[in-house]
Parts: structure tokens; sequence; C-alpha cells
């Protein structure tokens, strides 16, 4: 097998990854502004699944 071959094979058995529609969002729900990735509120919980179902 080439070198050229190998680079081939490298390319296509990476996966592919998934957009976070919640990277980088803050909760609104209250003074704490927790991250979306990890709400501490059910506001913030509310929140997510809203995104999440937008994003689909």
């Amino acid at each position: 097998m080439s070198k050229k071959d190998k680079k081939k094979d490298k390319k296509e058995k990476k996966p592919k990854r998934q957009k976070n529609p919640l990277k980088g969002m803050h909760c609104t729900g209250c003074k704490r502004k927790c991250p979306l990735k990890d709400p501490h509120c059910k506001k913030g919980r509310a929140q997510v699944e809203a995104l999440l179902k937008q994003s689909q």
C-alpha cells in the first residue's frame, strides 16, 4: 500500500462531528447564567429542549 492510499484511508475513516447548537450559549432563566450544556434550573432545561427541537 502506498503512502497516498494510506492517507486516503485515514480521511475516509474520520467520523464527521455534529454541530452542537448549545455551544457558547448561556441560560437566561435565572441570575446564575449557567452554560446550556449543564443548566441548573427548570427554565434552563426548558430552553435546552426548545433549542434542540428547533435544530432538528
